[in-house]
């Protein structure tokens, strides 16, 4: 580390200003050039590259912890490789394509194109248009620019010999030099294909926009959203769109709306930027075309740039600081799970060994009291889950009875040719509305519930072996570090459309009730089909939390087995170990601790590091 150490070393320290009131005039924040902080990164990855691949700590850590180690380093340096990622997320129909547009001042993401419910799109900079359709395998197809066209691009993407990974467009825009611009589907419309890719681009992402929608702010899907995939990612820079403020006729009623919003957002991140603006005003500015709200042109405009500045002076100027900001928030996991392996390595070492060997064989075993504690956890699960659902249920009877008794009891005063119009969509609407409420109620109860089983059964993990303490090393599954509670999430609540949920029984009524002359009729032929309409619904609300139920206990097992086999891998090792000569043992233990050290001044240099970065980010 000696190298990192003397480029650290030479950075110059940040002057106490209480040692001299001459000073408190002049003290400024210290600027670190971007280019010797990142030399200063590469060393410590160099040198801490170089320890791992010593003799010594290759022998104990073992071939598969150490490939894990490589894959952990070698993604690091591809993030400080690659352009700086800037990612747009929000729900579906928040304007983001148009966003980017008018960001980039081209309409390189036609709004005629539904790019939310069809792919991701990485747009980067290139001298020439250019759109490659590329797949999962690493293979590609270039596209024309009039196959981004919805009614081009869907039929194409279906001839594929392979499902679309994401499309790849580059520009020639001198606004994405260095930069790669990620357009994610709406969070509202994933059904559950873009679930983990998604996850997985946030993960990767340097900063984030966030669009909101002025019409409807900040749902509670939305704050979820932001609250289980976006808060744990503690990115340094997150902004916050408001889009289509030209809804707002004045000003003033604008400045209300932005503050109750900012109220919202600042409970979760206080000190993230919130802007409102009209993408589609700023669009339709650039192209010279009819604006959409002519009274509040001048201040839409003025907010479009201040969202422009902000983004030139935050990213733009600081992208390289941020982008090692991001690396050395990688950096650091590693070395928290570098530490915890091998602590756990030390554990497994001292137990004796036919105590190690029943460690090994309950975590092997499928029959074993470990697999049986999961069954049952999984069992109280989805239990847990079913008296949601029942309740859920009785929510439904009772919004069924006020149905009846106020809004079919209400029939006679509406033509019957009104009725057949719009009454079953009145009917299907108010009725899904009503298992949404229900689902958001039960968000926060369901994910509980999940997070408890992963808690209890990380504890049996712990508890339900020879030797306990060998293996204290492994952290509980939690709703932070699991893909599923992110994104996966989402599509469950929100994938409950009433045709999905009654759609038969209403189109065969509505048949039915077409052919009758009177509105009393008409009354009488749903009242009619009331009780069976009602079973209906009770089975599929049923269907709905079972398949909810379903779905976290495979991704809690899931992620349970992952770290069951994590703990093997090391006990294993461990295992291995210890049959050696006592006296190499001893040797192992004192490598072990001599690792452990080692780990710990880097953990202190990278703090180090880190301080000098967060000094010089905007």
């Amino acid at each position: 580390m000696d190298y990192a150490n003397s480029l650290l070393a030479s950075l110059p320290r940040i002057i106490n200003p209480k040692k001299s009131k001459f000073m408190e005039t002049l003290i400024k924040p210290i600027h670190y050039e971007p280019a010797q902080l990142h030399q200063i990164f590469l060393a410590m990855l160099d040198d801490f590259s170089n320890w791992t691949h010593t003799d010594t700590l290759q022998k104990v850590l073992g071939k598969a912890l150490l490939r894990q180690l490589h894959t952990q380093k070698a993604q690091i340096r591809e993030r400080l490789a690659a352009n700086f990622s800037l990612v747009v997320v929000g729900e579906f129909k928040r304007g983001k394509s148009t966003l980017l547009n008018a960001l980039l001042k081209t309409p390189i993401a036609t709004t005629n194109v539904t790019p939310e419910t069809v792919t991701i799109n990485q747009i980067q900079y290139g001298s020439d248009l250019r759109i490659d359709a590329c797949f999962a395998d690493g293979g590609e197809i270039q596209l024309e620019p009039d196959d981004l066209k919805a009614d081009h691009l869907l039929p194409l993407l279906e001839r594929l010999p392979q499902k679309v990974d994401h499309l790849n467009i580059k520009a020639p825009v001198e606004w994405l030099q260095g930069i790669c611009l990620v357009d994610t589907p709406g969070t509202g419309d994933i059904f559950n294909r873009f679930d983990l890719q998604i996850y997985n681009y946030l993960t990767k992402a340097d900063a984030i926009i966030f669009v909101i929608s002025a019409f409807s702010p900040l749902s509670k899907s939305e704050q979820t959203f932001l609250k289980l995939s976006v808060l744990p990612q503690d990115f340094p820079k997150v902004f916050f769109v408001v889009n289509m403020m030209d809804m707002a006729r004045t000003d003033e009623d604008a400045k209300k709306l932005m503050q109750s919003i900012q109220g919202k957002i600042i409970r979760l991140f206080p000190n993230a930027r919130l802007f409102g603006i009209s993408a589609l005003d700023e669009f339709c500015r650039l192209q010279s075309l009819p604006r959409p709200n002519p009274d509040r042109t001048a201040t839409l405009e003025v907010e479009f740039n201040a969202l422009r500045d902000c983004l030139q002076e935050s990213i733009f100027l600081n992208r390289d600081v941020i982008q090692l900001s991001r690396a050395s928030d990688q950096m650091q996991r590693l070395l928290r799970e570098l530490e915890s392996n091998i602590r756990l390595l030390q554990n497994a070492m001292q137990a004796d060994r036919e105590g190690l060997k029943n460690t090994i064989s309950q975590c092997e075993d499928q029959s074993s009291e470990l697999f049986a504690k999961l069954k049952e956890h999984q069992e109280v699960m989805r239990y847990e889950i079913e008296t949601l659902s029942h309740q859920a249920c009785e929510w439904m009877e009772e919004f069924m009875q006020r149905l009846e008794k106020e809004a079919i009891a209400s029939i006679p005063d509406y033509s019957l040719t009104d009725l057949r119009q719009h009454y079953y969509f009145f009917l299907a609407d108010s009725i899904r509305q009503a298992v949404s409420l229900c689902l958001d109620n039960h968000r926060s109860a369901i994910l509980t519930i999940a997070e408890n089983s992963s808690t209890i059964m990380a504890e049996d993990l712990r508890q339900l072996t020879d030797f306990g303490m060998a293996i204290s090393g492994i952290a509980p599954v939690t709703l932070i570090d699991s893909p599923w509670t992110n994104l996966d999430t989402l599509h469950l609540f929100m994938d409950n459309s009433p045709f999905k949920l009654i759609a038969d029984l209403l189109v065969k009524q509505a048949k039915e009730s077409n052919q009758v002359s009177q509105t009393y009729l008409y009354q009488q032929s749903l009242t009619k089909v009331l009780p069976e309409l009602r079973h209906s619904l009770a089975r599929k609300i049923q269907t709905l939390y079972n398949n909810i139920g379903e779905k976290f206990q495979q991704q809690v097992e899931n992620a349970y087995q992952r770290d069951i086999e994590a703990a093997l891998c090391t006990m294993r090792q461990a295992q291995e170990l210890s049959a050696e000569e006592e006296r190499e043992v001893n040797t192992t233990n004192t490598d072990l601790e001599e690792a452990l050290s080692m780990l710990a001044d880097n953990q202190l240099m990278l703090k180090s590091f880190k301080q000098k970065l967060w000094s010089d980010i905007a």
